[in-house]
C-alpha cells in the first residue's frame, strides 16, 4: 500500500485504474448503484476458477483536497477491517476482494438483486410489508446487529438505505465506512457525530455512541418499515434539522407511532428509542422478543403453534412462500443490488443458525435507492 507522500496535491478524480488490478474483476462504468460521500458503486464482474459472478464495485470518490481525499482513503480502510471480522456470516454483506494503494481505493463486494430495505419501503408499493414481513425483517435486522456487538463493532449508520435483501428478501447490513470497534472494556467511546441525522439517537448529537446507539436507530428503522415514511418527514433543511435535534434532546419527542401499528411492534419501537441508552434493549433481546411475536402471528395464521425439530425444518416454518421472495423481477423495478453498501422439539427459541428473517404470504395486517457509498 501506498504512503501520503505519494500523493501529489489537488483535485482526486474518480479513478477506475486499480479495479483492473484485481484478477478478474470488471467494472461497467455507466451502471452506477449507488454513490454516497465517500464512494460511487457500480456493477461490475468477477471471474474466478472459470465462473463469473456479478458484484458491486466501490470506488473512492471525487475530492477536491488531499484532506478530504485521505479522510476518505481512511473509511475504506476501516470498512475492510470491520468487513474482515465476519467473512461468511450472512447477516452482514461480504467483500470478495479490494485495493488499497493511495490514493487509489477499491473495494468488491458481493451483489445482492433485491436492492435496499429503502427502496422496499419507498419505491415498491406492489412488494409492500405485511406485519408478519416487518416483524421478520426486523428480526434479521437485529440478528445483525447482534453479530456486530458481539465483536464490539458499532455500525453508527444503521437506515433502510444501508441494509440491503438477499435473493430471499433477508437483510444484511452494509456501509460500514463510518462504523466503530470499541475497548470492550468501556461502555461507550466518544466520537464526532457523524451519520444520518434522522436515524440518530439523542446521544449521537453530542458525540457519544454505544452499542445501543445502534438499537435507537433499529428502532426508527422498524417505524419507517410500519409507516413507509422517513422519520421527521426529512426534507434535509438545515433549519429543520435543528429543530428535530430540539425537540429529540431537550423536549424527548419522537415520531408519532401510527394508530394501526400492532401494540407488540410498537412496544419494540418504543423501547429501543428510549432516551437513555441503559435502558434500551440488547439486539439480542429485541431479536428474542421479535421472534416470540413472529411465533404468536404465525400459530394465528397456522392455526396452531409451529413445531420446529430440526434446523431445516425451522427454515422452512418460518420463511413460507410470500410475494416478497425472490428477484425484484418488476422491470420498472429493476434497479439492483449491491455490497457497498439449533435443534430442539421446539421453537420456542430464536434459531441460531438459520435465519428467521423470510417472509409469509398469508394475513396482511398492516401497510405496507441504492444505498450511498459510503459515510
Amino acid at each position: 500500500m501506498g504512503t501520503v507522500a505519494h500523493c501529489a496535491s489537488g483535485v482526486h478524480p474518480l479513478d477506475f485504474a486499480c479495479v483492473h488490478r484485481v484478477p478478474g474483476a470488471t467494472v461497467d462504468r455507466e451502471l452506477l448503484l449507488g454513490s454516497g460521500g465517500y464512494g460511487m458503486v457500480y456493477k461490475g464482474t468477477l471471474t474466478r476458477n472459470g465462473k463469473q459472478q456479478d458484484v458491486a464495485v466501490k470506488v473512492i470518490s471525487n475530492s477536491d483536497t488531499d484532506e478530504l481525499h485521505l479522510s476518505k482513503y481512511k473509511s475504506f480502510q476501516d470498512e475492510i477491517a470491520t468487513l474482515s471480522l465476519f467473512r461468511g456470516n450472512d447477516c452482514i454483506v461480504q467483500i470478495h476482494d479490494s485495493i488499497l494503494d493511495y490514493p487509489r481505493a477499491v473495494i468488491i463486494y458481493e451483489y445482492l438483486e433485491n436492492d435496499t430495505l429503502a427502496r422496499l419501503i419507498h419505491k415498491r408499493p406492489s412488494r409492500s410489508l405485511n406485519y408478519l414481513e416487518v416483524l421478520q425483517m426486523g428480526y434479521g435486522i437485529a440478528e445483525g446487529l447482534a453479530t456486530l456487538h458481539a465483536k464490539n463493532v458499532i455500525h453508527r449508520d444503521l437506515k433502510p438505505d444501508n441494509i440491503l435483501l438477499d435473493a430471499h428478501m433477508r437483510p444484511r447490513l452494509t456501509d460500514f465506512g463510518i462504523s466503530r470497534q470499541k475497548d470492550p472494556h468501556v461502555s461507550s467511546v466518544t466520537t464526532q457525530n457523524i451519520g444520518t441525522w434522522i436515524y440518530m439517537a439523542p446521544e449521537q448529537f453530542n458525540g457519544r455512541i454505544c452499542e445501543s446507539t445502534d438499537i435507537y436507530s433499529l428502532g426508527m428503522v422498524l417505524w419507517e418499515c410500519w409507516s413507509r415514511s422517513r422519520p421527521w418527514g426529512a426534507s434535509g433543511d438545515v433549519n429543520e434539522i435543528w429543530q428535530v435535534m430540539y425537540r429529540l434532546i431537550h423536549d424527548d419527542q419522537r415520531p408519532e407511532i401510527p394508530h394501526d401499528c400492532p401494540t407488540d411492534l410498537a412496544n419494540v419501537i418504543r423501547s429501543c428509542w428510549v432516551r437513555d441508552p441503559r435502558e434500551r434493549p440488547s439486539a439480542v433481546d429485541v431479536k428474542n422478543r421479535l421472534w416470540q411475536v413472529i411465533l404468536s402471528e404465525m400459530e394465528k395464521l397456522n392455526d396452531g403453534p409451529p413445531r420446529v425439530t430440526s434446523p431445516a425444518r425451522r427454515a422452512g416454518a418460518v420463511r413460507q412462500p410470500s410475494s416478497l421472495e425472490g428477484p425484484a423481477a418488476d422491470a420498472e423495478e429493476q434497479g439492483g443490488g449491491h455490497g457497498g453498501g439449533a435443534s430442539g422439539s421446539s421453537a420456542a427459541e430464536p434459531p441460531g443458525g438459520p435465519r428467521a428473517a423470510g417472509t409469509a404470504a398469508a394475513g396482511e395486517v398492516g401497510p405496507g435507492a441504492q444505498s450511498g457509498g459510503g459515510g
